[in-house]
């Protein structure tokens, strides 16, 4: 059941990313040609169908669908994400990665590098332990649901935070006044 809880926030993750970008469409493709990783062009084609890619990967995970290659695709793009924040990390060069649109403000560094590693880590285990459990079998009892909802929405809760407060710490080391230190 734990494959579950983890594979239905990694889902959760995507479909809310996914979503935030579709209501800052035009920032959130921005965001992406300014990344440089391919040629302008390419890359607004990227930006364009990104959220609409990521919406699709997070509806199908979060219905936990025991495919390998849905999580070998899934792993996939979690590992160029890791990939991206440690680019950005390395440049040493804050840049915004709009990565949750409006809703949350993100940059691409060491918050996203965590985030991304726990996510890699939750949804590693599907590419080894094959399960056959699904969400469906667990909707049945309103007890069960209710419990399997809360697990989901607390370890959902906590892949934010910890980008949210590593963030957050950065911002504060970056307005320390290095006089004062």
């Amino acid at each position: 059941m734990i494959q579950l809880v983890f594979s239905c926030s990694i889902g959760l993750v995507f479909v809310i990313s996914a979503l935030s970008k579709m209501f800052s469409y035009k920032k959130s493709i921005e965001s992406i040609v300014t990344m440089d990783l391919f040629d302008k062009k390419f890359n607004k084609i990227i930006g364009v169908l990104f959220p609409f890619y990521e919406l699709f990967l997070g509806i199908s995970i979060f219905m936990y669908y025991p495919s390998l290659i849905l999580n070998i695709v899934g792993v996939s793009t979690i590992s160029i994400f890791i990939f991206m924040n440690i680019r950005g990390l390395i440049a040493e060069e804050e840049q915004a990665c709009h990565c949750f649109g409006n809703v949350m403000k993100t940059k691409l560094g060491l918050g996203g590098v965590a985030q991304t590693s726990f996510m890699l880590v939750s949804l590693l285990p599907n590419l080894f332990i094959v399960s056959d459990h699904k969400l469906s079998a667990y909707l049945d009892s309103i007890e069960m649901s209710t419990f399997l909802a809360t697990l989901i929405f607390i370890y959902t809760a906590t892949i934010f935070l910890v980008r949210t407060v590593i963030d957050f710490e950065d911002d504060d080391k970056e307005k320390v006044d290095p006089r004062m230190v």
